[in-house]
């Protein structure tokens, strides 16, 4: 019995063994079932489970030209068009046969703008399957030239026997003739495909965006509506309508849809996608990143959402998150043009100014045509004092685009600095020709006047400029300039009150009036108009700074300080006083003490503009910390870039890092409105020095040291001065 039982166990023993080597698959026959299962996935519609299947085949054969076909037919299904590009493009180096891979990769191509590459895959598709529809749409789709268009309108009718049913046949020959601007027989044909397919959503689309180039926006909206409703819930024919919403500007409607379509299709990411950029373009920043976060949740690689995340984090003063961003999303795909736009201006705002240039000509090599990345070069090179470098280009630039006042402006500016000022008058005079009602073209060419010393004309354009814009602060500081270097300072306190009486709420003009009186050394008026500017413009960085020299002038600075600290006392949080009792402490060289209060206001308050100046100041001068010290003089200019202060700390700052060309255009601005101020000359004297502008430099030292030497940076100011005698 016991050899009988012994011998059923080693034979039950192997019948499991041999079981078990019966069910081994070879990777011939895994591959095969992977590949079915993912057809069945596909069919019911289970993309993600598809996904998977197409991937288990590719870890037993990287290159299986099927599962590489289906994974980027169904990431292009799902909308994930990076990761579709990627397989698709793997496809037809591996010489695919099947025509939808070339169809699907030139849509993708053409939703990028190349047209060329977009136009060969539809002809290469055309080469597998001669009766393709997709591709003769394609083929439409991707005409660039007139003599593409006739070619393309005369191969689709000839096919007219073939496809007179087909509604996809209508509609591109209706987008054909609708770009031969034969509106008549384009809506001729849209009106056909509605009539041969009356609950098809497309040919409502079609006809509205006719009735958009007809300007007529009740009959597309009409259109469009048809288009939502009959298309299924959470489709692109409601993002459309959303769109139509959000450029008539009816952004309440525009919410309600994405609502009800985020409702009824939650995985429907455009859905998301729109309301995080209309989020975005109401500055509500962490309501955009709640709906982005819905949307890395599905799809971690979205690139739209990579980009205006880095957006955000751009415009919240994150530079280093928001560079991280962009180069993920150029490195998924290096021809997306508007990351790499992104990403030039967030070297800008992180100060690297050659990153920054190298990136806005990428875009240009990418899109040539791209007029705001080019005039932005244009900017970048004169502010960093490379305008030579931009004047031919400019010059260039107008010959394309004659009526193009930003241009003119710019090259007007390149050539104020580099001392041709007969031709950056005819300059601003062709900028304000152009844009009569702007008076920025009037104040630049005053400006202009001003620098040649024709003073009356300088003065004629500044008031024309306060004429066409009387609440323009810059005119009338210039203005009152003059009154004051005529001497005449009684002439400069009516030109102000005038202007207050006009605009009684101004935190500006109240600061105004309280420097002319400062210039006057009418400190009691001074104080009164500087307090009054606080309690209007709390966040106006320049009456805090000038109370404090008003009461370090007037030896109150001690009581002022006691007084601050019991309020402090009541109210630890009042980023005023806060304020205030930093600056008083930081001009009493309490170093530590004001940095602490700067600190603790940006705590309170990030978006400060004073404290990030002042903070920055401390930084570079008392802690070393360039870096830390550019970024928060860069957010403060951003902000708010007229403020001769700011453009005094951070050209400072730049000029401790070496980069004396973009300190100097900063540093000039600052010492044309701070005219008395020793410091700011000083520190314009010594970067002219470092660019070799001995003259400049000696007359900039020279004119601090008259004013005083009581000021940081006095005994170097006398040291170059003698090394330049």
């Amino acid at each position: 019995m016991r050899q009988a039982a012994r011998f059923i166990f080693v034979f039950l023993l192997m019948a499991v063994f041999v079981g078990v080597a019966g069910c081994s698959l070879s990777p011939e026959e895994k591959k095969a079932s992977h590949l079915k299962r993912g057809e069945q996935y596909v069919s019911e519609e289970k993309f993600k489970e598809a996904i998977l299947e197409y991937q288990n085949v590719l870890k037993i054969e990287n290159d299986n030209l099927q599962a590489i076909e289906k994974l980027g037919l169904v990431f292009f299904e799902l909308g994930e068009l990076e990761q579709a590009f990627q397989f698709l493009s793997r496809a037809r180096a591996l010489e695919t046969k099947n025509p939808e891979v070339p169809v699907k990769l030139g849509i993708i191509y053409l939703m990028g703008r190349r047209m060329a590459e977009a136009r060969t895959e539809a002809e290469d598709a055309l080469q597998m399957d001669p009766d393709n529809i997709d591709a003769f749409v394609l083929l439409a789709g991707s005409v660039s030239t007139a003599e593409e268009l006739d070619a393309t309108i005369e191969m689709l009718e000839k096919r007219d026997p073939d496809f007179k049913d087909v509604l996809q046949y209508h509609l591109a020959l209706g987008n054909l003739y609708q770009q031969k601007k034969n509106i008549e027989k384009a809506e001729q044909l849209y009106k056909q495909a509605l009539e041969k397919n009356p609950d098809s959503p497309q040919p409502h689309t079609a006809l509205g965006n006719l009735y958009l180039l007809k300007r007529d926006p009740a009959q597309a909206e009409a259109e469009f509506q048809a288009a939502s409703r009959l298309a299924p819930m959470g489709s692109r024919e409601q993002i459309k309508l959303v769109d139509f919403y959000l450029i008539s500007g009816k952004k309440d409607q525009a919410a309600a849809l994405l609502s009800e379509v985020v409702k009824e299709s939650p995985d429907f990411l455009p859905a998301h996608r729109r309301l995080a950029k209309i989020a975005f373009g109401e500055k509500q920043y962490e309501d955009a990143l709640q709906s982005l976060a819905h949307i890395f949740e599905k799809n971690p690689s979205d690139l739209d959402a990579i980009l205006l995340r880095g957006r955000i984090h751009l415009v919240k003063g994150q530079t280093d998150d928001a560079i991280n961003d962009f180069r993920q999303v150029i490195k998924a795909n290096p021809e997306i043009f508007q990351a790499r736009h992104q990403l030039a201006l967030a070297y800008v705002q992180a100060g690297n100014v050659e990153d920054a240039k190298k990136e806005f000509k990428e875009v240009l090599s990418i899109r040539p045509e791209f007029a705001q990345a080019f005039l932005q070069l244009a900017e970048l090179e004169i502010k960093t004092g490379n305008a030579v470098a931009a004047i031919d280009p400019l010059n260039k630039f107008i010959e394309k685009n004659p009526n193009s006042p930003l241009a003119y402006v710019l090259l007007g500016n390149a050539f104020q600095s580099t001392r041709q000022s007969d031709k950056a008058v005819v300059a601003f005079q062709k900028a304000a020709a152009l844009a009569p009602k702007d008076p920025r073209g009037s104040f630049l060419l005053g400006m202009a006047f001003k620098n040649q010393g024709k003073l009356k004309e300088a003065r004629k354009q500044f008031e024309n400029a306060l004429t066409l814009a009387p609440a323009y602060g810059e005119p009338l500081v210039q203005l009152i300039a003059l009154d004051l270097s005529e001497k005449k300072p009684e002439n400069a306190v009516k030109r102000v009150k005038l202007k207050i009486s006009q605009f009684p709420d101004s935190g500006h003009l109240h600061y105004l009036l309280g420097n002319v009186y400062l210039a006057q050394q009418d400190f009691e008026n001074a104080e009164s108009s500087m307090n009054k500017a606080i309690e209007l413009a709390p966040d106006l960085p320049g009456p805090y700074s000038a109370l404090g020299q008003i009461y370090m002038g007037l030896g109150k600075s001690d009581k002022a300080l006691a007084n601050f600290d019991q309020s402090l006392e009541k109210n630890p949080n009042n980023v005023q006083v806060l304020t205030l009792s930093a600056i008083l402490q930081q001009q009493k060289r309490e170093i530590n003490e004001a940095r602490e209060k700067f600190e603790k206001v940006l705590d309170i308050n990030p978006e400060s503009i004073i404290a990030a100046n002042n903070l920055a100041y401390i930084y570079s001068k008392y802690d070393g910390d360039l870096q830390k010290a550019f970024r928060l003089a860069h957010k403060a200019n951003r902000a708010n870039p007229e403020d001769p202060r700011i453009q005094d700390t951070l050209g400072w700052i730049l000029y401790k890092q070496g980069d004396y060309r973009w300190a100097s255009s900063l540093l000039k601005n600052s010492a044309s409105k701070l005219t008395d101020n020793p410091e700011v000359l000083y520190h314009l004297g010594m970067t002219q020095y470092k660019l070799g502008n001995e003259k400049e430099a000696k007359s900039s030292l020279a004119r601090a040291l008259e004013l005083g030497t009581n000021f940081p940076g006095a005994e170097e100011a006398k040291k170059t001065l003698d090394a330049i005698r």
